[in-house]
């Protein structure tokens, strides 16, 4: 994802449509949650919960060393900590008394229910939520930098400043300044 993110940064495209973003980074990303429902059967969730911390701090640390990522301790380090000890929770409190097995049947009805579909429906509304938000806030930042450099070229004519708030706010009702 990271490549396809630089290579977007290059072109100056958007990077979440990129082909190699799609296959190379969310379709292993898909690969990799297909094969944990597969493995299931064959081991506990709490082991799970241990390779999946485990792999978020490898991954952490390819990216800084095969992708140039930088480490910033203030950010990385706490949120390192915090999975690490989310894995150790996990495993603290594993019930060992009770062996659950998993068969073909039991996860097929987990996968079919209607409570995965729901995760699915919320998953894929929150992401559009998501998104929707991000455009907003993008059209937000760039009409206000529009609007930024319109006041420091108005800020250079006589009266300018004066003339970009008029338009800004055209009331003229509006209270003058107090000095205390």
């Amino acid at each position: 994802m990271k490549l396809a993110h630089v290579e977007a940064e290059r072109k100056k495209s958007n990077g979440f449509l990129s082909l190699r973003w799609i296959f190379c980074g969310l379709g292993v990303l898909f690969i990799s949650m297909l094969l944990h429902g597969v493995m299931l059967p064959f081991a506990d969730v709490t082991l799970f919960a241990t390779t999946v911390a485990f792999a978020i701090v490898f991954s952490t640390l390819l990216s800084i060393f095969l992708l140039g990522e930088k480490f910033i301790c203030r950010y990385d380090l706490p949120a390192a900590g915090l999975i690490c000890v989310g894995a150790a929770l996990t495993m603290i409190q594993m019930n060992t008394k009770i062996d659950l097995e998993y068969d073909r049947a039991k996860i097929a009805k987990c996968l079919i229910s209607i409570e995965s579909g729901l995760l699915v429906a919320m998953s894929v509304c929150i992401a559009l939520c998501a998104t929707a938000i991000y455009m907003r806030l993008k059209s937000v930042i760039s009409q206000c930098k529009t609007d930024i450099q319109d006041c420091l070229t108005e800020k250079e004519k006589p009266n300018g400043i004066k003339n970009y708030m008029m338009q800004l706010f055209p009331s003229e009702d509006l209270p003058a300044p107090s000095v205390l």
